[in-house]
């Protein structure tokens, strides 16, 4: 999955604030391995959350495939019918490329 330059956003935050305070943590002595966990965390919820609230944001929809093979469409202020149609390519699975290898 690529990230969007409006996507990006948020990660660069996450990144920034997790940087800090690493830093933060490692001029107060703390183990190496604590602020790794601490800074992955931080990496991870942040950019986590950023994009669901940007998606909602944005009126996103992202339908993936329910084989679990990859598969994800993301749709922004479509119409209807053509929302129920890029749901129907999502749900079926023999459409997509891991399912005709």
């Amino acid at each position: 999955m690529a990230l969007t330059v409006r996507e990006a956003v948020p990660a660069v935050l996450a990144a920034a604030t997790a940087c800090y305070i690493g830093y933060d943590l490692a001029d107060h002595g703390v183990a190496t391995p604590v602020i790794v966990s601490v800074v992955l965390a931080l990496l991870s919820t942040g950019v986590s959350l950023g994009i669901r609230v940007q998606q909602a944001a944005n009126n996103v929809q992202l339908f993936t495939c329910p084989e679990q093979c990859g598969v994800e469409i993301r749709a922004t202020n479509q119409p209807d019918e053509r929302i129920a149609r890029l749901r129907e390519l999502a749900a079926d699975h023999s459409q997509h490329p891991a399912a005709r290898s």
